[in-house]
């Protein structure tokens, strides 16, 4: 499994990467829920697609690229499941952003 230590668990830190741009954030939840919201700018990637998505993902978002997956939140462990999927994949610098959309919603930050 992944390692903890790439755990965001600082909304405040999500928020300074999605701020200086320096990730892609990445949805692991089912589309539906990205559909009704999710952080904005963010890919959908449905954790259990992700056979049929990598290929796409991968060239739109090369492997060297920062990636910070995020789910519904602490009790969702789909970002956690896609972060090694991805890492798995040759993905190197992989986040996960623990508190997810429920963190994200409740801080006010960016939706869409």
């Amino acid at each position: 499994m992944v390692e903890r230590e790439i755990e965001i668990t600082d909304s405040g830190i999500a928020k300074n990467f999605f701020d200086a741009k320096e990730a892609v954030f990445v949805d692991a939840r089912a589309r539906y829920s990205y559909d009704e919201a999710h952080i904005l700018g963010a890919v959908s990637f449905p954790v259990n697609q992700f056979d049929e998505l990598i290929d796409i993902f991968f060239d739109t978002h090369p492997p060297e690229r920062f990636i910070i997956t995020y789910c519904s939140g602490r009790e969702c462990s789909d970002s956690h499941k896609l972060a090694q999927y991805l890492k798995d994949a040759g993905y190197e610098t992989i986040k996960v952003y623990i508190d997810g959309m429920i963190g994200w919603e409740k801080e006010g930050f960016p939706i869409e």
